[in-house]
């Protein structure tokens, strides 16, 4: 009887997945869920509570990774002056978690609207600010170089993210990703001090 039980979920979660893959949390539908798993809608919530437990089992996982290499990225920026170094941090770290869980991440980025996690990629975006303002403009001013609105480092940032995740929307090589990604930062930083 559990092995049932157990298929019966794996049913659930395989048609959540591809429900929240296709929709996102927000327009995603309890009915589609359970009729693509071959289920009652009263079945699946001997399960799953709700729409929002079935979605936190899903992506929990992938957002658990995420959130705590942020932490510690976030951590050991007071102890690097090196903001390319930090962010090809934060690359390989996004990496890592792609190889595992690349449609959970792309989940978790794109299609969590309405969720707890909605606000991922600006956490993302504050990070890489926060890294920019806290080891680039200090680098440049060293080299005489002001620069008059900081609000030009969270516009970075966040051109920054969305490039990434739109590189991780668009390929699944994890060397062309990374080879794209390593051109994005190289075009946004190299000699950045003789462009601003």
């Amino acid at each position: 009887m559990q092995y049932l039980k157990e298929d019966v979920k794996e049913r659930i979660l395989k048609a959540a997945f591809q429900e929240f893959k296709d929709k996102g949390f927000l327009d995603a539908s309890i009915r589609n869920i359970t009729h693509n798993a071959g289920i009652s809608t009263g079945s699946m919530y001997r399960y799953f509570n709700n729409k929002e437990q079935l979605f936190d089992t899903i992506i929990e996982p992938v957002y658990n990774k995420l959130f705590r290499n942020v932490l510690n990225l976030q951590k050991s920026t007071d102890s690097c002056s090196n903001p390319i170094g930090e962010i090809m941090d934060i690359k390989v770290q996004i990496l890592d978690i792609f190889k595992e869980n690349s449609s959970e991440l792309l989940i978790l980025l794109d299609k969590s609207k309405g969720s707890k996690y909605e606000n991922i990629k600006e956490h993302m975006v504050l990070l890489t600010d926060n890294i920019l303002k806290e080891q680039l403009l200090p680098q440049l001013k060293e080299k005489n170089i002001v620069v008059k609105d900081t609000f030009i480092t969270y516009v970075l940032s966040t051109t920054l993210i969305e490039g990434v995740y739109t590189i991780l929307k668009n390929y699944d090589d994890g060397v062309e990703i990374s080879f794209l990604i390593d051109q994005l930062i190289n075009i946004f930083f190299t000699d950045i001090d003789q462009r601003i």
